[in-house]
C-alpha cells in the first residue's frame, strides 16, 4: 500500500496463488487479496518488470463500484469473513468518506449492510476540517477490524489523508492485519497506480451535493 499519486497503472493476476484473485460478480469488479504461505507477487505497469510483494498481513476486498459494491451483501460477507471476529457485533468498522467529502448519503449506502450485520460503524470525517484530537483519531484506526473507504475523488482523499497524517495510520493498520476495503476510489487508493477520473468535475464536491 503506497497511497501515491500515480493513478495510471493496472494489476494482473499472477498464477499459482489461490488467495490472490480477480472475479466478476454481477456488474462489479471485485478483488480479494491477502497473503498466503506461498507469497504473492503482482506486477504493475507503473514499474515495468517490478514485482509487488504485499505485506504478510495485507487483507483486502476491492470492488469496482463504491456505492453499489459496498452495498452488496456478498461483498460485505467477504469483508467480514476476512475480519474473522468471533461475532459480527464485535466487529469495529471505520468508514472514511473523504473521497465523497463526508456527505451523508454515500456514507449510509456504503455502511448500511455492515450495520444490518450488527457491526459497530464509526466514521472519521476529515474532508472539511482537521481533527482536533489526534490521539482519538489514532485510537479509532487502531481499534478497527475493517476500514472502508468510499468511492469518489481519489486524489482529493489521498491528498487530504497526507495533510492530516492519516496515510501513516492507514499503513500501520494494514501491518496489523486490518481488512482494507472499498469500491472505485475506495479500491484504487490502496495501490501505487491505477486509472482515475479525479480531475472530472463530476467527482467534485459541488457535483455530489
Amino acid at each position: 500500500m503506497s497511497l501515491s499519486h500515480k493513478f495510471f497503472s493496472s494489476a494482473k493476476k499472477t498464477p499459482n496463488h489461490s488467495h490472490c484473485y480477480f472475479s466478476t460478480f454481477l456488474s462489479f469488479f471485485i478483488m480479494v487479496l491477502f497473503h498466503n504461505n506461498n507469497g504473492i507477487a503482482l506486477k504493475t505497469s507503473a514499474r515495468v518488470g517490478a514485482s509487488f510483494i504485499p505485506h504478510p498481513k495485507l487483507k483486502g476486498v476491492f470492488a469496482g463500484s463504491g456505492s453499489d459494491g459496498m452495498n452488496h451483501p456478498q461483498i460485505v460477507n467477504a469483508v467480514l469473513d476476512l475480519a474473522n471476529t468471533k461475532e459480527r457485533n464485535q466487529t469495529n468498522v471505520l468508514y472514511l468518506g473523504t473521497a465523497t467529502y463526508d456527505l451523508p448519503a454515500p456514507k449510509r449506502k456504503q455502511t448500511i449492510r455492515f450495520i444490518e450485520q450488527g457491526c459497530k460503524v464509526q466514521s472519521l470525517d476529515i474532508a472539511n476540517s482537521v481533527p482536533y484530537d489526534s490521539a482519538a483519531v489514532k485510537s479509532m484506526v487502531e481499534q478497527s477490524h475493517v476500514i472502508i473507504v468510499s468511492g469518489g475523488n481519489t486524489l482529493y482523499a489521498v491528498d487530504r489523508w497526507r495533510q492530516v497524517g492519516l496515510d501513516i495510520l492507514l499503513r500501520q493498520a494494514m501491518h496489523q492485519g486490518v481488512v482494507l476495503t472499498g469500491g472505485s476510489a475506495g479500491a484504487i487508493c490502496w495501490f501505487d497506480g491505477g486509472h482515475s477520473d479525479s480531475m472530472d468535475p463530476d467527482s467534485f464536491k459541488s457535483a455530489m451535493e
